[in-house]
């Protein structure tokens, strides 16, 4: 079973802001889904939304 994440749980995990979660979620940057009016995770998407950042940073150095 998929283990759903928070906006909370998300801003901590990438210490960032919960406003900008927010509008990295309705942007589509980072993968969310809504359960009534609430945005939720799962942690797998956001960890690999993680890989994928860092791949780019990678790229831009070579």
């Amino acid at each position: 079973m998929k283990t759903i994440m928070t906006i909370n749980d998300v801003a901590e995990k990438l210490k960032m802001s919960t406003s900008t979660i927010y509008k990295y979620a309705e942007k589509g940057r980072i993968p969310s889904f809504k359960i009534g009016t609430c945005r939720r995770f799962f942690e797998e998407e956001i960890d690999t939304y993680l890989v994928s950042l860092s791949q780019r940073e990678e790229e831009k150095c070579l």
